[in-house]
Order: structure tokens, then sequence, then C-alpha cells
């Protein structure tokens, strides 16, 4: 049992038959959202005496025992006699007017300025040491305090005993409230009240109408009576008609023993009694009056003592059951446990036109519930089952179609339609009415066959607009007209084998099937499917519903879409915002929020601002919140005449009351606790001026460099919700923006470069409200001795000097390797003159040997004006690379017959010319034998010629010189050229037209290849014009790119120039490769020889013939 050490042994034996006699009673009626904080949590102590919140926010908890707890929604800390507390029993905490804390204990007063405390007992005056009540009085500037054995008054630092009222002397008194027209009222255990009024003094008891002579708890309302808490029912002081009131409460306790009051800001009373029971009351018509009762919070019992804190949370403590705050009054619920609810796992909710309300559940049937509204206690009467008599023993028996209900709707009739999972039921004033598609064995209700039923599981029912029913089941839809029931998956297919989970009509009277592929809209002609193509999905769409404006809104595995026909469809998903992705259920309340189900709670979206600005703003209210059940089921929900939206969870039915959803507006109040070091705790004192006398931080830091490991804790005094507090932080002279909002309350900041900082830190409440001024503290952290400028300047001067010697000692140094290197020069140079004279004249020889090898080489080549004669309209471009070339042309005429080719051989320079000479003395040589050969015939014996002057046979290491080679014979009697190439081609431009005769693989020298050149025979004609030439042109480098110029672009310039002269021709071909080469080095010798054919050309040959 408790340790009511401050009561008298006769008050003790009282209360406790008090306890016994509540222990006995058990009721049913709603639950509400609590929290519980108890020992396990971190309270000291189960047995919570009093309660007070502080100006940061913090609760502070009196035990029975266990001195003071300190709450600031995260953390309890403890405050005992070890910390200089007078005693560890506390009865009362206050604050006076001056800051000062006067917490009444067993053993006397402690006043707490927030530094230490000064400890009164009856060694300085006081009366008794345990104090009950202490009150300011600020009229007389004095303090009033109630004791076990009378009232004392503490004044200008010292205590005396009140002994004015004879009543009051020596007399237990336990509660003191001094009003608004400073009179003090006095509550006692067992003389009643007394009232001081100036110098009057009045007594009242139960013959002036208390219910008991012992008053625990007053508080003066709004109106400025005086609510009265007596041990035995609670009374009220009527201010106007001086008299006292007496109010009934409806307890099923014999006792109702009243604890404690608390007044809201609007006027409101809550009440407490011992027993777990709280009561609200309100004036009514200027009387007071009982509006509203809660029988159960949880375990809470044995309630002594009620707080509201800042944010208008209700708190109250208890004897053995520790500390609760109550959740408020926004969500209540029914489920199996407290109310006798037949199944926790409710499908269907309905509110017929009576009043009450009908509750289906899974495999427990339906069950009409009426409530009492000042209570909220539910009657459930079960329609699922009767009792029947089998075999001389009672028996329950189902007498509805299925006991597993999917949804209930009320028709224009009053009649009540429940779709079950084995067919449907209608209920109609008592009666049943079971329809099932085949015969049933249910022998309670009369079973009506109905093949048009679609499928014996049927998932949703409503009536449209013409008074005709929908039924939507695993297989299509039904219709039902009068009694008449039709397969509508018959007019259309479409919807065969299609789940429907649920029918809704619009505000253009259409109707929308919600199925597991899409969605199907009939406008009473046609039917349409809207899916993934439309914007929508193509998969389980589970509900809708539409806005005042005409927007619809779905239900999908994939989150929330959003339909209007002007902007077409809006995806809100998880990404967004939302708990789940699954949704169960959507249901609007009366103020435009969609309230959205999932398996994690209830979504609440902004729907106006989401369709005005595009702004995704959600509510979330899960268990923490007061959802109880947070597991909604599918289409479970309804909103009630009252506007009052009802969800069916896996936990029962959940009630959400929009008059009491309020915004959270109070702002946390955040606080540094504690700094660290490299995550130990330090000893800051050496470091700073002193410690911040409120908050205990150091003041002006200043740290060394090696000391910049720091970590800051730090606490939000929401207590809401504390779970859902959340932070921002930032060191200012390292971050430039916010963190992120975390759950986090500590901030690491490792290896901090020396600098100023400023760390901030802010927090926000439960529902998202930031404070606005963060909390602050501003640190140094001192460079390293080598990184101060005092360092940096010594550093500087003492290189400069360094330097300055250095180039001091170097030019000396200079000067002698100077007058050293001097000599050398001159005897060097001497030498190198020498050896320059010498290499000059050999280099002089060698380029006067190629000069003549040029000489040589090109009186070995043909006469151009010879060649010109032969060919009056040609050209040759031939610009060697080096002063000598390894390409080459040449040319030789028989009779009527001209041999020509363009030659490129191995190499540049010398050796090229070498193998040019060459080659010419074998040309020479093989036509001068043989005036008719032919064109391949030139190439086959120049090879074998090639090949064995140079002893080629293709070993590894031999030489593989050789030659490309493009050979014409014109034959001018038959107007016919005959074409051979080794590796070069020949380009015959004919009608504009460029045509390339390609020549054989192979060049002239040894090769894996050794066939026979090919002779290609073209048959002339005038106009014709003929281009021979090496490699050299297309592979020089250059351009803007300093790229090739290739063959493709070689092809196009030969077309553009064609028709020009020969001369120009040559000029614009040698003026295009300049341009091309630019600033490149001409990369390999370049030959082009082009020849046009005219009608006199062949003429003054046939002429000779």
């Amino acid at each position: 049992m408790f340790r009511f050490t401050f009561f008298k042994s006769t008050v003790l034996h009282f209360l406790l038959s008090i306890i016994l006699v509540s222990c006995y009673f058990s009721g049913f009626s709603q639950t509400y959202h609590y929290t519980q904080y108890s020992v396990e949590n971190g309270l000291a102590q189960s047995q919570v005496l009093c309660l007070y919140q502080d100006e940061n926010d913090n609760m502070w908890i009196g035990t029975n025992g266990e001195g003071i707890n300190k709450f600031n929604g995260k953390k309890f800390n403890n405050i005992t006699t070890q910390d200089g507390l007078v005693g560890n029993y506390v009865y009362c905490i206050v604050k006076d007017s001056k800051g000062l804390m006067w917490i009444g204990t067993n053993s006397g007063i402690s006043i707490f300025d927030g530094k230490k405390y000064q400890n009164f007992s009856t060694e300085q005056g006081l009366p008794h040491n345990r104090v009950y009540a202490i009150a300011e009085d600020k009229s007389r500037k004095q303090m009033w305090i109630a004791t076990e054995k009378g009232v004392a008054i503490y004044k200008n630092g010292k205590i005396s005993t009140f002994t004015k009222s004879e009543t009051l002397v020596n007399t237990f008194v336990y509660s003191l409230l001094v009003d608004k027209k400073n009179n003090v009222w006095f509550g006692t255990y067992g003389k009643g009240l007394v009232r001081l009024s100036g110098n009057n003094i009045q007594n009242y008891t139960k013959e002036n109408g208390l219910y008991m002579n012992v008053v625990r708890t007053m508080e003066q309302d709004h109106k400025g009576n005086i609510i009265i808490g007596t041990l035995n029912g609670l009374n009220y002081f009527d201010y106007q008609k001086d008299t006292i009131k007496s109010i009934a409460i409806d307890n099923p306790n014999s006792v109702n023993t009243i604890t404690d009051c608390i007044i809201e800001e609007n006027g409101d009373i809550w009440i407490s009694v011992y027993s777990g029971n709280l009561h609200k009351l309100r004036y009514i018509n200027n009387n007071l009056s009982l509006v509203f009762s809660i029988y159960t919070i949880g375990s809470a019992k044995n309630i002594w003592t009620l707080f509201q804190d800042r944010e208008k949370n209700i708190w109250f403590g208890t004897i053995d059951f520790g500390l609760f705050r109550f959740g408020g009054l926004r969500f209540y619920n029914y489920n199996e446990d407290n109310d006798k609810l037949q199944n926790n796992s409710v499908y269907a909710i309905c509110q017929s036109r009576d009043g009450n309300f009908w509750i289906g559940t899974k495999n427990s049937g339906i069950a009409k519930m009426i409530t009492d509204e000042q209570s909220r206690k539910p009657e459930f009467i079960d329609y699922t089952y009767n009792m029947v008599n089998v075999d001389g023993k009672p028996r329950k028996m189902l007498k509805l179609a299925g006991s597993s209900i999917t949804s209930i709707m009320e028709d224009k009739d009053g009649a009540l339609w429940v779709t079950t999972s084995n067919g449907l039921t209608m209920l109609r004033n008592d009666s049943l009415f079971n329809f099932l598609p085949t015969e049933g064995n249910n022998k309670l209700a009369k079973i009506i066959v109905k093949p048009g039923l679609t499928s014996l599981p049927c998932n949703h029912i409503i009536q449209d607009h013409r008074g005709t029913f929908w039924v939507g089941t695993p297989n299509g839809v039904t219709k039902i007209i009068d009694t008449t029931f039709i397969n509508f998956n018959k007019t259309f297919p479409i919807l065969e084998k299609k789940n429907i989970y649920q029918i809704y009509q619009d505000h253009e009277r259409q109707l929308w099937f919600m199925s597991d592929s899409g969605v199907y809209v009939y406008n009473y002609k046609n039917i349409k499917h809207i899916g993934k193509e439309d914007g929508l999905v193509n998969e389980m769409v589970v509900t809708v519903t539409q806005d005042k404006e005409n927007n619809y809104w779905f239900g999908t595995k994939q989150g929330v879409f959003f339909y209007n026909p002007t902007v077409g469809y809006k995806h809100i998903d998880a990404a967004s915002g939302l708990s789940s992705n699954n949704i169960y259920l959507l249901i609007f309340d009366n103020d435009g929020n969609l309230f959205i189900g999932t398996p994690k709670g209830l979504d609440m979206l902004n729907a106006r601002k989401f369709v005005s600005e595009g702004v995704v703003e959600i509510r979330h209210f899960g268990n923490q919140e007061g959802f109880i059940g947070q597991e909604c089921n599918l289409n479970a929900c309804f909103k009630d005449k009252k506007g009052k939206l009802w969800f069916g969870t896996v936990k029962g039915v959940t009630i959400f009351d929009p008059a009491y959803d309020k915004i959270n507006p109070v702002k946390p109040y955040t606080q540094i606790t504690n700094m660290k070091l490299a995550y130990k705790e330090f000893n800051w004192a050496p470091y700073c001026d002193k410690f911040d006398e409120k908050t205990g931080l150091p003041v002006n830091l200043v740290l060394p460099y090696d000391k910049n490991h720091i970590t800051f804790e730090f606490v939000a005094s929401s207590l809401t919700i504390p779970e859902k507090v959340k932070y921002q932080v930032m060191l200012e002279g390292l971050d430039t923006d916010w963190s992120p909002p975390r759950s986090k309350n500590e901030a690491e900041y490792p290896a901090l470069p020396p600098g100023d900082y400023t760390f901030k830190v802010r927090a926000c409440n439960n529902d998202g409200i930031w404070e606005e001024v963060p909390t602050t503290i501003t640190f140094t952290i001192k460079p390293p001795f080598w990184k101060t400028w005092w360092f940096y300047t010594i550093v500087v001067i003492t290189i400069l000097i360094i330097i300055y010697i250095f180039i001091k000692r170097r030019e000396a140094a200079l000067r002698r390797d100077k007058m050293i290197l001097e000599e050398k020069v001159r005897q060097r140079t001497a030498e190198v003159v020498k050896q320059k004279e010498i290499v000059e004249q050999k280099n002089k020889d060698i380029t006067d040997s190629i000069n003549y090898a040029k000489n040589i080489q090109l009186a070995l080549l043909p006469n151009i004006k010879v060649f010109e004669d032969t060919f009056p309209d040609s050209f040759v471009l031939y610009r060697p690379r080096d002063i000598v070339s390894g390409d080459f042309y040449w040319m030789s005429h028989k009779d009527t017959r001209t041999f020509f080719a363009a030659s490129d051989c191995t190499g540049h320079g010398v050796p090229g010319a070498f193998m040019s000479m060459l080659g010419i003395a074998f040309l020479d040589e093989i036509v001068g034998n043989n005036p008719d050969i032919n064109a391949n015939q030139i190439l086959n014996q120049l090879r074998f010629n090639v090949i064995d002057s140079l002893h080629q046979t293709g070993k590894m290491g031999e030489s593989k010189d050789g030659m490309d080679i493009g050979l014409v014979v014109v034959d001018w009697t038959k107007r016919q050229l005959q074409f051979a190439g080794a590796n070069n081609p020949l380009y015959l431009i004919r009608n504009k037209e460029l045509i390339e005769i390609k020549p054989d693989k192979m060049p002239i020298g040894f090769h894996i290849k050794t066939q026979d050149f090919t002779n290609n025979i073209i048959d002339l004609l005038p106009d014709d014009k003929i281009y021979v030439f090496s490699d050299g042109y297309a592979d020089q480098f250059g351009g803007p790119d300093g790229k090739k110029f290739k063959y493709k672009q070689f092809k196009e310039v030969v077309l553009e120039i064609c028709h020009l002269t020969a001369k120009e021709q040559r000029e614009i071909l040698e003026n295009k490769l300049l341009d091309w080469k630019g600033n490149f080095d001409q990369l390999d010798d370049v030959l082009v020889m082009g020849i046009m054919f005219q009608e006199e050309h062949f003429q003054r040959f046939e002429n000779i013939e």
C-alpha cells in the first residue's frame, strides 16, 4: 500500500475504506488516448501528490517520498534532500510574483531562487512541518501556509502563526485559495470551509450545504464563484447569492471524493474523483451543470492531483499508478475490451434516422449502438445471433446472411441494408430478409433466393437518386429495382469478374464503380473505363469521394489521385507526405479537409489548399495523436449528423470530434543542457569567465586549438507529444544554413578549425510550430601559436633574412664562377669555331651532292614541254617534300601510242630519288623493247625487275622497297585508253561525273599477292578528263582541325574545277593544298597529273597515220 505518512491514523483509515469501495467498481465506457509515465519511464515514484509547470515549460512533479521529478518531455531529473530540498514528501509547489518557488513538504518549506534552497521548519516558526498548501496574498504582501496544525504567514522574511480564527488554530488545513476579491479561503480536514474577508471570518460546514467537512480542493471560476471539492461531493460558492450550492455527479461509486479542480480558459471546469473519473462542468443558463464524464482512462485510478499545462494538456497524478497525460477529446474509441463491442475489427458504420449507430464487424455481425451523450457510455444490442433451443440445449444461431459485415446503408424508407461475406440482408421493423444467389441454411430469417445476385460475398451497397439499389460484389455489379435483382454484368460484360469495392454516385448523378482494375463510370447510358492511360491506375482503386467543388479523389494502392476535368489527374503519395501509399478510405469533414485512412493511421489533407495552390499540407494522426486502432479497415468510415467522423479500425471504432481538433500554438522552449568535449563531460571553468546562472553554460568561452571536438546537448519542452519534437541546428562560422529537421537532441562538431562560433538550436512542436528566436551559445577556438599573426610575422622576417644572406653569398659565388667560366669559354670557343667550319663544309658538300642529284633526277623526268605537246590540254603538279623526290612522273611515245605514269616510290628524299631513277630506267627499257606492250604487262615486268634488282625474297629483315603507280597507255588511233594501277587509281570525268578506276591492291615490289595486274580498257570520248596521282595530296594534314585532306574532298575539288583550263586547274589545286597545309609541314611528295582530251587531239594522230 502507498505511504500516506502525511495523514492522521483515523483519516488514513477512512481513506483506505474509500479505496476499498472504489476498487470493486468496473464499468464500460469510451476509451480515450493517454500517456502514462511510471517508474519504468524514469519517474522516481508512482505516487504523485502535486504538479507544477515552470517558465521553461518543465513539469515539476511532487512525489510521496522521493522528492521532486523535473520532466522536460524527454527526461526525468530527480531533486531530493541531497540537493538541498527540506523534505522528500512534496505536497505542493507554487511560484510567487518575485519568481521564487515555494515547495511544501513533510519537513517544512523550501524556497528555491533558481540556484539554492532556503528551508523553513517549526524551528523557524511553522506550526507544523507538514505543509499542504501555499498561496500568495499580493494585497497583504504575504504568503499563506497551510499545515497539519493550523495556518502560518510568511512576511518580511519571518514566519508567524495565524491566530485570528479559532477554527483554524491547530486544525488540519489542507487547501488554500486567495480569490479575486482578496478573500482568503481555507479548506480544513473536519471543520469545513473558512473564509477570511478583511477582518471578518466565516465558517461553512455541512449545515451550510457542504457535502462533507473535509475540503480537498478549491478554485475560482471565470464567474468568480468558488468551486469546492470535498471528500464526498462537489459544491460551489455562489458569490451573488452568498450561498453554497451542490452539484450532482452521476458517479456509480458510493463515495465521490473530489481530489482536484482546474479551470480552462473558456470557463469549462474539470474535476477529478479519486476513483479515477474526470468530470467536465459548464455554466448553462447561469447554472453550473455537469456536461461530460470520463469514467475510464487506461489504468488510471486513485487520482490525487489535476493540472493543465500551457499547451492545454490535462495531467493528473495518481497514487500507485504514476503520472498521466490525458490526450484530450479529439478522439475516443469503442472496443471489445472496454465497451462490449462484439468484435474489434470494424468494417462498417451507419447512423440511422433515429440517431442510433449500427456497427458491422468481421466474423461477429452487426450491433445497434445506443450512447448517452453526456457520458458517451455505449449500449450494444446484438442483431447477429439468436439463442435457440437445440436438443434441449441453448445454442447461438446466426440470423444474418453472414457474420462478416462489409457495408451498412439506410434506404429512403428507413430500412437497413447490410452486405456480408455470405449474401445481402435487409432489416426492416426488426424483421430480417436475407438475399442469396442460391438456397441457404439459415432457418431463423427469411431466405430469398435471387439468382441475379452476381456473387455470394457482397462488398458494398448504395441507393441512387431513382431509388435503385446497386450492389458491388467480387463478380461485378447487381442492380435491384423494387424486388427484382438484375445481373448488371449481362448488360455490360466488361464488369464480369471485376471485384467491385465501392459504388459512389457523384453530384452529377453518375455511378462510379471502384474495382481491382481501375474505375468504371456509368452515366445510365454507357459505361467507360478509367485507368492508367487516363492518368489513374489499372490496379486496385478502392474508394472515391467528391468535394464541394466537384473534384474527385481516388484511393488506390499507389496513393491518392486527384481529378479535375480542367487540370486532369494529380498524384499524392508517400513521397508527398502521406503515411502510406496503401489507401483504405477517404472522407471529407465539414470544413473541407480530406481524411485518408491507411494502415498507419489517418492523414488529414488540406484539400482546399491543394486545389487552390497545389500545396500538399498533411497532418498525421496515429497512436501518439490519439487515433486508437491506427490501422483502418476498407471503406469503414462515416460522418454523423453532428459532423463527427467515425472510423472502423482493427481495435474497434474510433471517433474524431472536429470541435476538439486544435492546432497546438505553443512554441517549444529550447534549452542547451550540456556541452561535452570529445564525448566526455568536461570542466569548462578554466576557459570561461563564469557560468550563466540560469542555464549553467559557460560565458565567454575561449578554447585552445586542441579542444575542438564539441557536442551540444539540448532539449525542447513541448509536452503534448514530446516524441514529435523536431530540432534544427546551425553553427555560425561553419554552417551557412539550418540543418534539416531531426529528432536527435544533440549536435556533434568534430575537428573544428580556429574561429569564432555561435551555436544555434530551435525546435518545433508536434504540429510543426517553430520557435522564432533560437537558443544560442557563443565560443571561440584559438589557433595554435604557429597559426597566429605574430608567428607569421617572425617567420616572414626570418625567411627574408635567410633569403638576403643566401642572395649575397650566391652573388659572390657567381662572380667567382663567372671568372672561371669566362676562361673556359675562351678556350672552348676556339674549338667550337673550328668544328663549326668543318661541319659547315661537310654540309655544303652533301647539299651540293643532293642538288646535283636533283639535277640528274629532273633530267630523267619528261620534259614538261614535250608532255604538253603530246597532251596540249594537260598539267603536272609536282611538289617534292625535300630537294629530291620519291614521286616521279614518266612519259614515252611510240608511234601512235603514248605511255605515261604517276608513281610514288618508297621513302622520301635521297632514298626515294634513287628508287625513282630505277623506276624510270626500267620503264624506258620495258617500253623500248616492246612498243606494243599492254599497260598491265608493263607493271608485271616492272615488278619483276624491281624484285630482281633489289634481291627481294620476302625474308624477315629484307628490303621492302618498291613503288605505287598508276600507268596509262593511250592509243590515239583507236581512241582507247589502257590503265593498270598498283595501289594508285585513275579518275575519269565524263559528263560531269567522276568515275574511279580501281587499282590492284598490291605494290611494285615483293608482296604476298603476286597475280598479274589488271588491264583496264576505256574507250575515250572527246571532253573526257583523266587524273592520275600519288597519295601525297590526300594525305596532307591541315585545315582548322589538323586532319588529313582525304580522297573524298580531293574528288570534290577535281569535280569542281574539271571544266577549267589545265593551267587554271593546276593553280587551284596548288593553292588549295597550300591553304589546307597552312603552318603544317608538308607530309609527303605531291604529284597530280591531269589530261583533257579533245577531238582535235585524236585527229592529229589520225592524220599522221
